[in-house]
């Protein structure tokens, strides 16, 4: 219930923000934008997307190999599993 609750409200948010965005959008016919312009804005969203990806990836690499638990001195997933029984 209560993960049901977070979604509908995450969504609900989501969804404002993306009404909000195309009102904006529309609400600016009259402005024009230059190919300076394009570029830099196509150049910052493969950036910003290139480094979330990255940053991801380097978060499931650190995990996956272990380098989380040894950095916070906890146990590995192996002693964990035989802990719980």
């Amino acid at each position: 219930m209560k993960t049901a609750l977070v979604t509908i409200v995450l969504l609900t948010i989501l969804g404002g923000t993306l009404y909000y965005a195309v009102d904006v959008w529309l609400s600016l016919e009259g402005v024009e934008m230059s190919v300076h312009g394009i570029i830099a804005i196509v150049l910052c969203v493969v950036f910003v997307t290139g480094l979330g990806v990255g940053l991801m990836r380097l978060s499931y690499y650190s995990h996956q190999h272990g380098h989380d638990d040894r950095a916070s001195g906890g146990i590995d997933s192996a002693e964990d599993d035989e802990t719980r029984g």
